[in-house]
């Protein structure tokens, strides 16, 4: 969630089922407020706030909030038989 705010939408998101929520909050005051609302409300272990302008963050930063490999990995194959034509 980008602007979390209090982080009201973010808790509504885990509440409603969803197993991470990364919420986006540039206010470090705002951030405070959305960190203790969670802590609350006992859904710490469940959303993670990046105290950030979302401009400033990419992919990677997102994936380590939720504690995924940023490495990226390609595969890339081709079936070719005896018969084949090409295009």
């Amino acid at each position: 969630e980008i602007g979390t705010g209090s982080g009201l939408l973010a808790m509504l998101a885990a509440r409603l089922g969803a197993k991470r929520v990364v919420a986006i909050e540039a206010s470090p005051h705002m951030a405070a407020l959305a960190r203790r609302n969670i802590n609350a409300n006992n859904l710490d272990g469940t959303i993670t706030i990046l105290e950030a302008l979302s401009t400033e963050l990419d992919a990677d930063d997102i994936r380590k909030a939720l504690g995924v490999s940023t490495r990226r990995e390609v595969s890339i194959s081709a079936q070719t038989s005896s018969d084949s034509k090409p295009f």
